[in-house]
């Protein structure tokens, strides 16, 4: 079958609006209206937006699922049901996932920019926003993210080990991580720390108890996962592993949680013993909100092991493991990430699998984060205080 002859080419084909927008750059297919059907996001990263005004700003079109399909539809012309659009040059669409982030049974869009968009300081940071699903009749024609956006994700930079330009989403998926039925949102930037790539994972939650803004350099998320440090243990020689460049969700093991698969395709093999073979990991689901650090530390991670009990009342003992005679940093956010609570702050402990019992006092019932840091890698969770 050849697309260009007639008579065997596609059913449908949809044409972008103008010369190198690069429709098509991410397709998905939710059901975004809860019509049954099938509906169709289609993103063309370079695209200028209405009327040409956003010099590539980017944008994500919807055509909802139909029985009357036409021929062809062009962009061009707005045969399209409604649009999102960047601000000027920045490449609004380069990723696109969606996901019932809120619970309230709608796909909520999650579109990552090649360039921030947000502040000077992270216009090389790239950049993620989440727009709350909706009824069919509340999106209007056009939607510009950068004065409609409900939540704000921004990287960091390219030496610091953000999420820098592309690599705000080199690879950006859904799913339920924790299994308590909302859909859970994972970001990977291959080129974090000069190449050893991170993933950075935000559970779903309520709508109200999502921030509004996200800075990578000084917010808490929920999981953290650091890929190999260095290549050549001694050499010096830094990870150019790129962690984070292709990852999924699924239910790996049937224990009705899905697991965390994310690729390095430049690590290097057992021991660093088999330059560039790639390597891919999987990270189980689970029902306690853990998180991993590091896939470069076999048997001396940071690791978080979950708190019981968990929702608690006012008092629970949080559970990790850290390598032994390590400097231990704990700490605890709310969910505007305000600190309210420094637990341990340098300790240094000989346990390895550890425990420590925190009482909330006063605060206000709610969702909490636990922030474990120690050996250079960090690691959070989420517990709720029930009063």
């Amino acid at each position: 079958m050849d697309v260009g002859r007639e008579g065997e080419g596609a059913d449908v084909v949809i044409y972008g609006a103008r010369w190198s927008d690069r429709l098509g750059f991410e397709v998905e297919t939710p059901d975004l209206d809860g019509d049954g059907m099938a509906d169709l996001v289609v993103s063309s990263f370079r695209g200028w937006g209405e009327n040409d005004q956003q010099v590539i700003g980017g944008v994500v079109y919807v055509l909802y699922g139909r029985r009357d399909w036409k021929r062809s539809y062009d962009m061009d012309v707005g045969e399209f049901d409604f649009a999102l659009e960047g601000p000027r040059q920045a490449g609004l669409g380069y990723r696109v996932s969606l996901g019932d982030l809120d619970g309230d049974g709608y796909p909520d869009f999650i579109v990552g920019s090649e360039f921030g968009i947000e502040s000077p300081m992270h216009m090389s940071a790239g950049e993620l926003r989440i727009l709350w699903g909706r009824r069919r009749d509340q999106w209007p024609k056009w939607t510009n993210v950068l004065h409609e956006s409900d939540v704000v994700i921004v990287g960091l930079n390219y030496s610091n080990g953000g999420l820098h330009q592309f690599t705000v989403a080199y690879s950006l998926v859904t799913g339920n991580f924790n299994g308590d039925g909302y859909e859970d949102v994972f970001m990977g930037g291959g080129y974090a720390d000069q190449g050893r790539g991170a993933v950075y994972g935000l559970l779903g939650r309520p709508r109200g108890q999502w921030p509004t803004f996200v800075d990578l350099r000084t917010d808490p998320v929920d999981v953290t996962i650091w890929g190999n440090q260095r290549d050549g243990e001694g050499t010096g020689v830094y990870g150019w592993d790129l962690l984070g460049y292709a990852a999924a969700l699924g239910d790996l093991d049937g224990d009705g949680v899905d697991d965390y698969v994310v690729s390095a395709p430049f690590a290097d093999g057992p021991q660093d013993t088999c330059g560039g073979c790639g390597e891919v990991y999987v990270f189980y689901g689970s029902r306690d909100s853990v998180s991993v650090a590091s896939v470069g530390a076999p048997g001396g991670s940071v690791r978080l092991r979950g708190a019981m009990p968990n929702p608690f009342n006012p008092s629970t003992r949080v559970r990790f493991e850290v390598p032994a005679g390590a400097a231990v940093d704990l700490r605890i956010f709310d969910v505007r990430g305000r600190e309210v609570a420094h637990p341990l702050e340098g300790a240094v402990l000989a346990c390895g699998e550890c425990a420590y019992t925190w009482n909330a006092g006063g605060l206000p019932s709610g969702v909490y984060f636990v922030r474990l840091a120690a050996a250079g890698q960090v690691a959070t969770g989420k517990i709720t205080l029930l009063r």
